[in-house]
C-alpha cells in the first residue's frame, strides 16, 4: 500500500510542474484584386507601352494578380513572381478573398520541472543479439571472347554475363552488346518516323507563327504590328520565301488541295461565311493535333484554335498545300 502510495503522489507531482501551453490557428480574411485574361494569348511588357519589350505570353483565363493600374494597362504578377503590364481590354479585373493563417501560441501556466531519478532498467545479460537476416549472394562469372573465325554463323562475338543466385540456385544471362543493338535500332526506328514529315521550311513559319501570338487584329494590315487573316499566313509564308495573294478568297485558289484528315503543320485552312461574309472569308495556318493558328477577329488577336468541334469546325472549306 504505502508503494501504491507513493507512486501516486509522484504521478501528481510530475502532472502540476509540467507547463501547458494552449496554441490555436487564427484566420483572416484579406482581399486582394486579380486579373483574368480573356483573349487566347496576351502579351505581357516591360512598360506600359506597345513597343516595350515582351516578357511572356499569357494563355486564356490565366489568373494574375493586379498591382496598379495606368491609363489602359494594369501592372500585373505573374505567379513566377513576374510582374510586367498588360493591356486593359485583354483582361478582366475582380476582387478575390483569401484565408490567411497564423498560428496563435498562449502559455496557460509556467513551472519550474522537476527532475525525477531515472528508473533503473534491469538487463539481462543472458539475451543474445537476434541473427543477421540471410542476403543473397550473386557470382558473376565471365567467359572469354570466342574468336570471329569460330562463329558458325557469321555473329560477332559476343561476351556474356552469367548471373548465378547461390541461394535459390536461379540463373539469368544479361547479353550488353545485344541489348545495346536492339536499343539503338528501335530509337532509329522512331526518330525515322518522327521525322518523316518534317521540313525545315515549316519548322521556321510554325516557329515565326508561335511567336506572334497575341499580336492585334486589326482588318486591312500584314505587318507593323498587326495583322488581319490573310495578311497574317501571307507575311508568314513571305519569310519562307513564298509570295502569296492578299485575300483568303485568292489563297484558297492556289496550291494543293489537302483533305482535313491529311493536313500536316504548315498546310493553310480556309473558312467559309464568317462573319458574315459569304465564300471564302477566312484563312489559318494549321499547328497539328486539330489546331491551327490565325489572326481571329473574335479573339481581336493572334491565337491558337480548334478544327474539331465549335465555330470553325462547322465552317471548315478545305486546306491548301504549297510547300513540302
Amino acid at each position: 500500500m504505502r508503494f501504491l502510495r507513493n507512486f501516486i503522489v509522484a504521478i501528481c507531482a510530475v502532472l502540476t510542474t509540467q507547463p501547458f501551453v494552449y496554441s490555436k490557428t487564427r484566420e483572416s480574411r484579406t482581399s486582394v484584386r486579380v486579373a483574368k485574361v480573356l483573349v487566347s494569348t496576351a502579351k505581357l511588357r516591360d512598360t506600359p507601352s506597345e513597343s516595350s519589350r515582351t516578357l511572356g505570353l499569357m494563355d486564356h483565363n490565366a489568373t494574375l494578380t493586379v498591382l496598379s493600374t495606368k491609363s489602359g494597362w494594369v501592372h500585373v504578377k505573374t505567379k513566377r513572381g513576374t510582374d510586367g503590364w498588360i493591356r486593359r481590354d485583354l483582361v478582366s479585373v475582380s476582387k478575390s478573398r483569401a484565408l490567411k493563417a497564423s498560428p496563435v501560441t498562449r502559455p496557460v501556466s509556467i513551472a519550474k520541472r522537476k527532475v525525477l531519478p531515472k528508473a533503473k532498467v534491469a538487463v539481462s545479460q543472458t539475451s543474445k543479439p537476434l541473427p543477421a537476416p540471410k542476403q543473397s549472394v550473386k557470382v558473376v562469372t565471365r567467359q572469354p571472347v570466342v574468336a570471329a573465325s569460330s562463329s558458325s554463323d557469321g555473329q560477332l562475338p559476343e561476351t556474356v554475363k552469367t548471373s548465378k543466385n547461390v541461394l535459390d540456385s536461379r540463373i539469368s544471362i544479361s547479353d550488353p552488346i545485344s541489348d545495346k543493338r536492339n536499343s539503338v535500332v528501335v530509337f532509329a526506328q522512331d526518330f525515322a518516323a518522327s521525322n518523316k514529315s518534317a521540313s525545315p521550311v515549316r519548322s521556321t513559319l510554325m516557329s515565326r507563327a508561335n511567336s506572334l501570338r497575341g499580336t492585334p487584329y486589326r482588318y486591312g494590315t500584314s505587318g507593323g504590328g498587326t495583322f488581319d487573316c490573310s495578311g497574317f499566313t501571307s507575311a508568314m509564308y513571305r519569310k519562307v520565301g513564298v509570295k502569296l495573294p492578299r485575300t483568303a478568297a485568292e489563297q484558297f485558289g492556289v496550291g494543293l488541295h489537302i483533305a482535313k484528315s491529311s493536313l500536316s503543320k504548315g498546310d493553310l485552312v480556309f473558312f467559309r461565311n464568317t462573319a458574315g461574309r459569304r465564300g471564302i472569308s477566312h484563312v489559318g495556318i494549321y499547328s497539328g493535333n486539330g489546331m491551327f493558328i490565325h489572326a481571329s477577329s473574335r479573339g481581336h488577336a493572334v491565337r491558337i484554335d480548334t478544327l474539331n468541334s465549335g465555330y470553325y469546325s462547322s465552317h471548315f472549306a478545305g486546306g491548301r498545300r504549297l510547300i513540302r
